[in-house]
């Protein structure tokens, strides 16, 4: 019965990391739904940073813009790196800004700005 639920589990990890590697074999990294893993999760005091996206859309979470205005400026929104025209959430960008993005869903603009953090 140990031998039985070893293979099981050595197929199964196995298998799963079939599915992480490219065909190149570079490592696929799945962000969809998970935080940033470069943020602190404590302060300098020892409280827990709160990781909520701020400025009233739950689902759009601005972390930074690299912005050139006489070329292409892209920002960092929900773990992706994105451009003007490109759809995040339902939600297309119309304009990256040097610490914003205008935001078009249904016919409505929605300006979202770039949150700085706390030093």
């Amino acid at each position: 019965m140990k031998k039985i639920l070893a293979v099981i589990l050595f197929l199964g990890l196995f298998i799963n990391a079939v599915f992480l590697f490219a065909e190149d074999g570079s490592f696929i990294y799945n962000y969809e739904g998970l935080r940033d893993p470069f943020f602190v999760l404590v302060d300098e005091s020892g409280r827990i940073i709160d990781f909520e996206p701020k400025g009233g859309l739950s689902e759009i979470y601005l972390e930074g813009i690299i912005y050139d205005e006489n070329g292409v400026s892209l920002a960092v929104v929900n773990s992706e790196i994105v451009k003007e025209q490109d759809v995040v959430a339902s939600y297309v960008i119309k304009k990256i800004k040097p610490s914003s993005l205008i935001l078009i869903k249904d016919a409505q603009e929605i300006e979202v700005k770039l949150e700085r953090e706390e030093e």
